[in-house]
């Protein structure tokens, strides 16, 4: 799990670190935010169940508004079991979704911001019963959901996402199912519009 977690971040890195590195002597404007994520998940008609993890998002700004979001979140826990003939009543669960879509700006000052996203994409969740080791689920699935962040300035370049709570949508086994998503962490940014 710890490789995919570093391959995660390494990947957002080397994708958006370039591109801030370029809007720092250009019109253009980015932004590079990495965190803590909880996530609850609905694993069809059981208990929901919190899991801990990472996220990565990167939004490259059009103006100062509009822009669009690649983003990226693994997370794991044990959470309560879906009813299942092995009799497994709690699995170990591992989630990861890659998301994109549009960024909208709705209030910016010098010291703060408030955005939201909707997103598309895909997921990944894998379980294994805690008790005995059986492969309980390992699938790719369609993901949508909404998401918005509140930020506040630390210097030009360095800010604080005090929040950023999401509304996911997965389809998993050909069920929808609901999960919810709070993330915070510390955003990079670089281009003039942001500062």
């Amino acid at each position: 799990m710890k490789k995919i977690v570093f391959s995660t971040v390494a990947i957002a890195a080397a994708v958006a670190l370039p591109s801030l590195a370029y809007a720092q002597t250009s019109d253009q404007e980015a932004s590079l935010f990495l965190g803590y994520s909880y996530l609850e998940v609905d694993q069809n008609d059981a208990d929901s169940g919190g899991t801990h993890g990472v996220i990565a998002d990167y939004t490259y700004f059009m103006d100062r508004r509009f822009g669009f979001v690649v983003n990226a979140a693994v997370n794991w826990g044990n959470v309560a079991a879906p009813p299942n003939i092995f009799t497994i009543s709690e699995v170990r669960l591992r989630q990861s979704t890659f998301l994109v879509g549009p960024h909208a700006t709705l209030w910016r000052t010098l010291t703060s911001e408030f955005g939201v996203r909707g997103l598309a994409g895909a997921a990944w969740r894998k379980g294994d019963g805690i008790d005995n080791g059986i492969d309980f689920s390992d699938e790719w699935a369609f993901a949508t959901g909404a998401e918005a962040h509140l930020d506040f300035r630390l210097s030009d370049n360095l800010w604080l996402r005090a929040a950023q709570p999401a509304a996911l949508w997965t389809n998993f086994g050909d069920r929808w199912q609901f999960n919810w998503r709070v993330s915070a962490g510390f955003v990079l940014r670089a281009g003039e519009i942001l500062q």
